[in-house]
């Protein structure tokens, strides 16, 4: 399979908007999903490492994710979680 992004923080952060927006938000979003995925065994290699700040950087390739990790993600982009 190709790799790709399955989703990336600064796509949420950097989408144009005409309010204030707080960035830790999705941030703390990333942690907390990465985090799950990675205690629930759907993840190949953690993404992160204990205390890494998120940034607009940081992401979650298909290359990451176990199959399992893959189905889980894909429910999420099907009912347009992401992007």
């Amino acid at each position: 399979m190709k790799d790709f992004p399955i989703d990336k923080a600064s796509w949420h952060t950097q989408k144009p908007g005409n309010y204030e927006f707080d960035s830790t938000i999705i941030y703390k979003y990333f942690r907390s999903i990465i985090d799950y995925m990675f205690a629930n065994g759907l993840l190949i290699n953690p993404i992160l490492v204990a205390n890494q700040e998120v940034t607009d950087d940081t992401q979650i390739m298909a290359s990451d994710l176990t199959p399992e990790g893959f189905q889980f993600v894909k429910k999420f982009t099907e009912n347009g979680q992401t992007r």
